[in-house]
């Protein structure tokens, strides 16, 4: 719990004893759109990960694309530019704590680089994008 401290000043002159009601209203604000690596590191907008390297044909349980936490939840997530890897997909998971966690998974089926970008928008319409490669041998 926060204490406030309010300063009340009446001017002008008082005849006699009065009651005056007010009310006050707090509106938290928002805190911004805040989008971080699977090592806790800020990613400003425009940042650029590497994921791990992956074979082709063995199961990835998920790797940690980016979590994502402030601004306006729900959030969403579309692929801005490039594709995955194929057999991979982008996935979306709500924390306890309301923040999400964006992860790449599952079965790579050919080898090369994959680039990348993913973009989180979240309802108040505040937008970042996150670059990703990710090699498959």
């Amino acid at each position: 719990m926060r204490t406030f401290h309010f300063k009340i000043s009446i001017e002008g002159e008082i005849m006699a004893q009065e009651t005056i009601n007010f009310s006050i209203t707090v509106n938290p604000t928002a805190q911004a759109l805040k989008v971080v690596d699977a090592n806790g590191n800020v990613l400003p907008d425009g940042a650029s990960v590497t994921l791990k390297a992956q074979q082709v044909g063995v199961a990835d349980p998920g790797q940690v694309l980016f979590v994502v936490s402030g601004g306006t939840s729900p959030y969403n997530f579309a692929l801005a530019s490039g594709s995955i890897p194929a057999g991979d997909s982008l996935t979306s998971v709500v924390n306890a704590d309301t923040s999400e966690t964006v992860s790449i998974e599952g079965t790579p089926t050919a080898a090369g680089d994959s680039t990348f970008a993913v973009t989180v928008s979240d309802s108040a319409g505040t937008t970042t994008t996150v670059a990703a490669k990710k090699s498959i041998t």
